[in-house]
C-alpha cells in the first residue's frame, strides 16, 4: 500500500488563502482525495461521483480548482508532475511531486514479489542442501561407529591356547585306586554321612560286580 506525502510547508501555502471560508473543509477533501487516489492507484484522478462519496460537495471541489490545487481532469496541465488528462472528474495538481505513480507502485510490488519468490526458492535449496549434508554426516557417523573394535591385548594375562594346541587329558582310575579312595572316605571322621553312605554303596556294588 503506497503512502501519500505531505509537504511541511503546505499549511501556509498562498493557494490556501484562496479557499476563503471553505479553507478547512476543502483541505479535508484534498487529503481524502490524495489518500483515495494512492489506495486505488489513480494517479491523482478523482471521478466526480467520488467527491460526494468522500462526504464532500462539488462546491468544495470547485474551490480547490479555483485555488489551483485541483483542475478539471480533461485539462492538459503543463507540469511534468501532473498526469495526463482524463475524460471527466478532477485531477490533483502536481500529484507526482509527492506521490508515486501507478507504474512505480506496480513495478515495486512485482519486484518485491519476485524477490520473495527467489528468496523462498533459495531458502528451499539451502534447506535441502543442509538436509543432504546432515544425512551424509549421519551415514558417515554410523559407518564410523559401526567399524569393528579391535581390543588391545592384555599382556599381563597369559593368552589362551588355541583349540589346536590344547590336548584333552583323561585320567583313568583303576578299580584298585577307586576302592582305596572309597575306603578313605569311610574312615574319614569328618566326611558327611551322605558321602560315607554313598561310598559304602559303591563298594558293595563293586564287590557284587567282582
Amino acid at each position: 500500500m503506497p503512502w501519500g506525502r505531505v509537504d511541511d510547508s503546505f499549511y501556509d501555502h498562498p493557494k490556501l488563502d484562496r479557499l476563503g471560508s471553505l479553507r478547512l473543509s476543502a483541505i479535508g477533501l484534498y487529503w481524502l482525495a490524495v489518500s483515495w487516489s494512492n489506495r486505488y492507484l489513480t494517479d491523482g484522478h478523482l471521478p466526480s461521483d467520488r467527491v460526494r462519496r468522500l462526504g464532500a460537495t462539488l462546491r468544495q471541489a470547485e474551490a480547490l480548482v479555483a485555488a489551483d490545487l485541483w483542475h478539471p481532469a480533461r485539462v492538459q496541465c503543463q507540469s511534468e508532475d501532473c498526469p495526463p488528462p482524463e475524460d471527466e472528474g478532477y485531477r490533483i495538481h502536481d500529484f507526482w511531486t509527492f506521490n508515486k505513480s501507478r507504474r512505480q507502485v506496480t513495478k515495486e510490488r512485482a519486484d518485491k514479489s519476485e524477490a520473495g519468490r527467489q528468496g523462498g526458492l533459495n531458502s528451499g535449496v539451502s534447506r535441502r542442501e543442509a538436509g543432504t549434508k546432515h544425512s551424509a554426516s549421519t551415514v558417515l557417523d554410523v559407518r564410523l561407529n559401526s567399524r569393528p573394535v579391535h581390543s588391545v591385548p592384555d599382556h599381563s594375562r597369559p593368552a589362551p591356547s588355541s583349540p589346536r594346541e590344547t590336548t584333552d587329558l583323561k585320567i583313568i582310575e583303576t578299580d584298585e585306586d577307586k576302592e582305596k579312595r572309597l575306603r578313605r572316605i569311610l574312615t574319614d571322621g569328618e566326611a558327611p554321612s551322605w558321602k560315607r553312605e554313598a561310598a559304602q554303596g559303591e563298594l558293595q556294588r563293586m564287590g557284587a560286580a567282582s
